[in-house]
């Protein structure tokens, strides 16, 4: 009786063993995935802002906007709308690490400040 006392207890921690050597492969690549998942939503134009402001006197009211939308970096894109009473002009300007190569309006600033992450400002 004593010797299967020692394969039952042989046989239950190889069984633990390859148990726990199919835990640690799945934790290892939740982890990778975690990885991905977290370098994915870094580059997602999640932060945003919004400047509303008017720009033609004739049509009186806060009708034209600029928005702000960027990832972990401060980079994305700061889009303008321009609205007149007969017209409306939208504009788009690439912006990089929270600042562009076009010139940018005191409002497009104001917006690309308020959408920057905290660890960038």
């Amino acid at each position: 009786r004593g010797d299967q006392t020692e394969v039952d207890l042989l046989e239950a921690a190889v069984a633990v063993a390859d148990r726990l050597d199919e835990v640690t492969s799945r934790v290892t690549r939740l982890s990778l995935r975690i990885d991905e998942i977290q370098t994915d939503v870094a580059a997602s134009l999640r932060h945003v802002a919004v400047v509303r402001f008017n720009a033609l006197s004739e049509i009186g009211g806060q009708f034209s906007f600029a928005a702000a939308l960027l990832d972990d970096a401060g980079n994305g894109i700061v889009l303008t709308s321009i609205q007149g009473q007969n017209h409306g002009r939208l504009y788009g300007k690439t912006v990089v690490a929270g600042t562009s190569d076009a010139p940018l309006s005191p409002e497009e600033l104001e917006a690309i400040k308020n959408a920057r992450p905290v660890e960038l400002s």
